[in-house]
């Protein structure tokens, strides 16, 4: 619950504006006082009825801490207060308080590309190379599709112990169902040489409706650079 003093000469209108909330509900949570005789002092319960529940995918939850601004969270975040703003449509912006939880949009856009069915959000700052490659200055993209009839694990097997070693000396090798699609990824070890700067790599099984579009090819292999690979791989969305 969280609690405010009242201050001299405030109504429970002025205050249930100033938080955006409706009078009668803050005058149901506070059952006690008179709505029309607060005393300077009055310590209010102020109901958060607006909670962020659903974050969508290029969202995060933020509970509000004791002297947070909109100012603040836009330089810690490194977004605009007015991006801020926009997710969180319900917010005072001049009136935060401790333990409310509000939206933080992540800065991402959404790659897509439907010649291979395929979408997945990236940062907004990558710039475009080409259709299947995307860099930054702190991460990268490319994409390419293949062609194997041995299993999964074997062609993440091969891709990781190639003889330059892109992905260090002892690589890790999962598999994973990503979109409903059989799926192997390739996380590098701590050795691997600084200008693969960290590539990882997704390899997605394609099923047969994708594969014909795709001339038959079996496989489509991602990689990007460690830090983003979650990001990625979370947001996938292969049909």
């Amino acid at each position: 619950m969280v609690f405010y003093t009242v201050r001299d000469h405030e109504t429970l209108y002025k205050i249930s504006q100033y938080y955006n909330i409706g009078l009668d509900d803050l005058i149901a949570a506070n059952p006690e006082f008179d709505p029309d005789h607060l005393q300077t002092g009055d310590l209010l319960r102020i109901p958060l009825f607006l909670q962020v529940v659903d974050y969508p995918v290029n969202c995060e939850p933020y509970e509000i801490q004791e002297g947070d601004t909109l100012y603040k969270l836009s330089q810690r975040f490194n977004i605009k207060t007015n991006g801020i703003l926009k997710s969180n449509p319900h917010i005072n912006p001049d009136g935060l308080l401790p333990g409310q939880m509000i939206c933080i949009p992540k800065l991402w856009s959404k790659y897509s590309n439907p010649d291979y069915n395929l979408s997945f959000m990236y940062p907004v700052r990558w710039a475009r190379v080409n259709d299947l490659n995307y860099e930054g200055v702190d991460g990268f993209f490319r994409i390419a599709p293949l062609h194997s009839s041995d299993p999964i694990e074997e062609i993440c097997r091969q891709e990781a112990i190639h003889k330059l070693k892109p992905y260090g000396s002892h690589p890790e090798i999962t598999t994973a169902v990503i979109s409903g699609h059989h799926a192997g990824i390739i996380i590098p070890s701590l050795d691997q040489h600084n200008e693969m700067k960290r590539q990882s790599a997704i390899l997605l099984q394609l099923k047969e409706k994708i594969s014909a579009k795709l001339h038959n090819q079996t496989h489509l292999m991602i990689w990007c650079d460690l830090a983003h690979l979650n990001d990625i791989k979370d947001s996938l969305s292969l049909e």
